[in-house]
């Protein structure tokens, strides 16, 4: 189940008024002394503050809590991008990951030439991390376990538009996806990335975009390309914004 699944589900989920008695708690809270009730926030507000900070700084690649002993079998360095007007690109995000039975798991990510953006992204990374066995717990709450096996079957390509990457594009069934050796129709194309041959698949997206994603069946269908691509007005398409692969690492 990635973050984005959580955060569909958790947006269906209206939380219950508070109770009575709570409310009359947090009022007779409120006829403490200002001095007695501000000390204990500002403490907590710096503790929560220093685990953020000695989180990002300790461990400011780790997006995803692994299993002790977990092998990662390999790693992608790949950059996300976004077109400009004059046909150049812009790097909008640095980004090393793999896929684990169909799913990427990202190890670190970057905004070139921007360490403040690379610090603040790093820390929203790490507080989501924390927050999310809060939102699994959360989640039969939110949906059934049949809903909750159905999103977590889908299989997503990752879009870190705008240095965001909470959302995604579904590209079918994970299973599907994994057992067809990528090649989940309609099929666009052959191509060897890096020394890997992909599978593109493309899907519509929007009534005048499409997407086509280059997948390597050696890496589990880890997605070496990928172009999200706008209709002119001529009829032709061209690519708006993607990612493309730059090393790949296989560990022994």
């Amino acid at each position: 189940m990635t973050d984005t699944e959580l955060d569909e589900m958790l947006d269906r989920w209206t939380a219950p008024l508070a109770p009575a008695s709570l409310r009359a708690k947090v009022k007779g809270a409120s006829d403490v002394p200002p001095q007695r009730r501000m000390r204990p926030g500002v403490w907590a507000f710096a503790s929560i503050a220093a685990v953020l900070l000695v989180g990002v700084q300790a461990s400011p690649q780790k997006l995803t809590f692994l299993s002790p002993g977990a092998r990662i079998p390999y790693s992608v360095d790949s950059e996300f991008f976004q077109a400009k007007e004059d046909g150049s690109t812009e790097i909008q995000m640095d980004i090393t990951s793999y896929n684990s039975e169909g799913r990427e798991v990202f190890l670190s990510k970057s905004v070139p030439g921007d360490p403040w953006g690379t610090m603040i992204l790093r820390a929203r990374d790490f507080g989501a991390a924390l927050l999310r066995p809060i939102q699994e717990l959360s989640l039969p709450l939110v949906a059934s376990p049949e809903q909750i096996q159905k999103v977590g079957a889908l299989a997503r390509i990752a879009d870190c538009a705008g240095g965001n990457c909470t959302g995604g594009w579904i590209l079918g069934n994970r299973t599907d996806l994994l057992r067809s050796g990528c090649e989940l129709a309609p099929v666009a194309g052959h191509e060897t990335i890096l020394g890997y041959p992909t599978v593109a698949i493309q899907r519509s997206i929007a009534p005048d975009r499409r997407i086509t994603v280059w997948m390597a069946p050696a890496l589990g269908c880890f997605p070496l390309k990928s172009a999200v691509e706008e209709q002119q007005a001529d009829g032709a398409f061209h690519a708006i914004r993607g990612r493309r692969a730059l090393k790949i690492t296989v560990n022994p």
